[in-house]
């Protein structure tokens, strides 16, 4: 038997670090990153939350099936309403349906996986259209925002929320396109952004491209590293992979500055 639905009581850990994983096309393997990425530091103690914002398939749930403890996990609502507010800045949340007499608002429901044996525990919120969890609705903004609170403005208050939150760790599974579409997700949240795509001259330019908006529009007082991470890559043809590896490191060489 499943747990039952509530607000988790977990100790508090902080700062957290917020890592968003962006790519401009799709089929680079981003999902499958974050789902290991998660996995690996859910065996090692940490607390995760992943924000599912995936538009694609694989849905993420569909890596973590197996280790699904409860369907039915509330939000806290204070981070809850911050997301809220930072639509459309960020894209937003699903809520749930159930019980609406005594949530007329819906409260933003996600599923925790656990790993046997380690003391770690993933979360997970989404908005992207796969496997949502039990009795959830579309996507929809949650309640008004304060005064004061809209525009980066709220995207930084989230910001906030998260890092002072339960978790060591929040992961982002970003919207594919373009940065500006889902600047919020890519710039204006994360701490480090791994930047997902296939290793080819063109990919790469456009990779490094989005790569100097996420800076342009990343906090003034706060920089963004981030990290190349090539896929696709073809072995077979070692001239190439050494013209494309120098190309990597040409095209990221002032965007990816402070990266780990």
């Amino acid at each position: 038997m499943r747990p039952r639905s509530g607000v988790v009581a977990v100790e508090a850990t902080s700062p957290a670090t917020i890592v968003t994983f962006y790519s401009y096309t799709g089929g680079v393997g981003r999902t499958m990153a974050v789902a290991n990425v998660a996995w690996i530091l859910a065996g090692a103690g940490k607390k995760v939350l992943v924000v599912d914002w995936s538009t694609e398939s694989p849905a993420l749930h569909g890596y973590l099936a197996p280790f699904l403890i409860d369907d039915a996990l509330r939000l806290p609502d204070h981070l809850a309403d911050r997301f809220g507010a930072a639509v459309p800045y960020v894209p937003p949340v699903r809520r749930n349906v159930r019980r609406r007499d005594e949530d007329p608002d819906g409260s933003v429901m996600g599923t925790r996986y656990g790993l046997p044996g380690a003391r770690g525990q993933i979360d997970v919120i989404g908005g992207g259209p796969h496997s949502p969890p039990r009795g959830s609705l579309p996507t929809t903004a949650t309640t008004p925002a304060a005064p004061g609170l809209t525009g980066e403005n709220a995207v930084a208050h989230l910001r906030e929320a998260l890092l002072t939150d339960r978790y060591d760790y929040i992961l982002i599974d970003g919207p594919t396109g373009p940065v500006e579409a889902g600047v919020g997700c890519a710039a204006l949240l994360p701490d480090i952004v791994a930047a997902f795509f296939r290793m080819n001259r063109l990919a790469i330019q456009t990779a490094a491209t989005q790569a100097d908006v996420i800076h342009g529009r990343a906090a003034r007082n706060r920089a963004v590293a981030i990290i190349p991470v090539p896929s696709s890559v073809d072995l077979g043809d070692p001239d190439r992979l050494a013209a494309n590896r120098s190309l990597v490191s040409g095209q990221f060489s002032g965007s990816a500055a402070g990266q780990a």
